[in-house]
């Protein structure tokens, strides 16, 4: 054979197989359309169906349930499951501890929040003789001046003072003169 003929038989090959691919579509296609056709019809609403067929676009989607609460589980979430998660899963949370940092707080009441019962209050003062009182007691008696010696016992503004919680009446602060 010479080679025109042989191109000629290879064109001859192609066009047959090009045949027979568009026979294999054609019988795909009528194999869909035979199953298409031969499904079972719907079977309608179950028999115990006491709702509307069809609502409508008026009413609205869900008459009487809270939107709030929801009787379906989360996104992910299996109602079923009675373990907890796989070691390791999740990262490990490290405990956080919070500092407080009061004001500082000196002889008058102030406003502050309480580290003990993390209210937002006005401190209630005590005034307690210190060092300061003492010292002043001590150099008045120094110089002399007897009857007045006891005078800083009485005057707040010689005494240290402590700072309390007016809720739980813990000790917040206590201010010392010298």
């Amino acid at each position: 054979m010479d080679k025109a003929g042989e191109a000629d038989l290879d064109d001859l090959e192609t066009v047959e197989y090009l045949e027979d691919m568009e026979d294999m579509e054609d019988i795909e296609a009528m194999k869909a359309i035979e199953a298409y056709e031969s499904a079972p019809p719907y079977p309608g609403l179950p028999a115990d169906y006491m709702g509307k067929e069809n609502p409508g676009y008026n009413s609205p989607p869900y008459p009487n349930i809270n939107m709030a609460y929801t009787s379906y589980p989360e996104p992910g979430v299996n109602p079923n499951f009675q373990g907890g998660p796989n070691p390791g899963m999740y990262p490990q949370a490290n405990p956080v501890s919070t500092t407080v940092m009061l004001p500082s707080l000196r002889d008058l009441p102030a406003q502050t929040m309480c580290p003990h019962c993390k209210h937002q209050v006005i401190t209630i003062t005590d005034h307690y003789s210190g060092l300061m009182a003492w010292m002043a007691c001590g150099c008045l008696a120094l110089i002399g001046c007897w009857p007045c010696c006891l005078a800083p016992f009485w005057m707040d503004s010689c005494k240290d003072v402590e700072h309390r919680c007016p809720n739980c009446n813990k000790i917040l602060s206590f201010y010392k003169r010298l």
